[in-house]
């Protein structure tokens, strides 16, 4: 059920904020900056950065997954005790 709530609501809403978000905004500036600065070395490299880039935005969404889950279900037990306990 968690799974189903975060498909439907999270993209949305996170994508609002995140375009909303001025340090976000930023940080995308400096990464296309880079992005620039890579165009200029060699394609080999460039395919290697690619690999780490991927591996690590993987293993990073992941991770902010994992914590957005743990705080849903943190969150429900909390309300739990609090409405159980009256």
């Amino acid at each position: 059920m968690l799974d189903e709530i975060l498909k439907n609501n999270l993209n949305e809403r996170l994508s609002y904020a995140v375009m909303e978000d001025e340090t976000y905004r930023l940080l995308m500036k400096n990464e296309m900056s880079i992005l620039e600065r890579l165009k200029t070395i060699p394609e080999e490299y460039i395919q290697l950065i690619d690999e780490y880039a991927e591996a690590h935005t993987a293993c990073s969404a992941w991770e902010n997954t994992l914590a957005y889950r743990k705080g849903m279900l943190d969150c429900a037990e909390l309300l739990r005790e609090l409405f159980l306990s009256k």
